[in-house]
């Protein structure tokens, strides 16, 4: 399994829920909640998600961006990052949408800073409305209660440890059964909070969800371990 040995976070981009927007740019709308299901079965397995989510397409308007955010919030990934929509020299995007780019100036092109000409928006409401997804999706309680394990490692670290220690005597901890190379992620969930067949499946389960996403998924690992000297 990746995890064990040293996967420990993944990246994927869900882009917006719009079903609207996916077929319109050429994205593939992913059926159902696969990418909830994605976030959910990695944090149970101690394996943070970034998410890359997209706003500042020519048609939104406010009540687009935020559903967005919306979602974002209800697939609460480990880190959510908010992108304007831009579209760089090269790619046949720019020449799909290049009437309706407002500023050419390509130290602007960041993925942060609104180029576009919106349909009903200003570039100053962009901006705000940017700048809101962050504050909004970081400032909650849900974020912090669904990942506080990757942000306080040691304290997961002790919780997992109390809730084996006062197992039942003659229970088997999945836990404990898991390889001792496990241990070198840091902040797993507690054994009780991980999907039943979470471990089973993450092969046959994760990589289709990979790769039904609208964006790109990049898998980040540890070094593999020096080889020891011949004695």
């Amino acid at each position: 399994m990746l995890r064990d040995v040293g996967l420990t976070s993944v990246t994927v981009g869900i882009e917006t829920p719009s079903r609207d927007t996916l077929v319109k740019y050429k994205r593939a709308p992913v059926k159902g909640d696969k990418q909830g299901q994605f976030v959910d079965m990695c944090r149970g397995l101690g394996i943070r998600v970034v998410s890359g989510f997209m706003i500042g397409f020519p048609e939104d308007t406010r009540q687009s961006i935020r559903e967005v955010l919306r979602y974002a919030k209800q697939v609460n990934p480990y880190a959510a990052n908010f992108n304007v929509c831009t579209p760089y020299p090269g790619t046949g995007f720019i020449t799909e949408i290049q009437d309706k780019i407002a500023s050419r100036d390509w130290s602007r092109y960041d993925v942060y800073t609104p180029n576009l000409k919106y349909e009903h928006l200003t570039t100053e409401e962009v901006v705000e409305l940017h700048r809101d997804c962050f504050r909004q999706y970081y400032w909650r309680w849900a974020w912090l209660r669904g990942n506080w394990q990757f942000l306080l490692p040691r304290l997961n670290a002790a919780v997992s440890g109390l809730s084996r220690w006062f197992q039942p005597a003659g229970s088997t901890s999945p836990a404990a059964s898991e390889p001792a190379a496990a241990t070198s992620v840091p902040g797993p969930a507690p054994a009780s909070t991980r999907p039943a067949n979470s471990s089973a499946s993450l092969s046959g389960n994760l990589l289709p969800i990979v790769e039904n996403t609208t964006g790109m998924a990049d898998a980040c690992s540890s070094p593999p371990p020096a080889p020891r000297k011949a004695a």
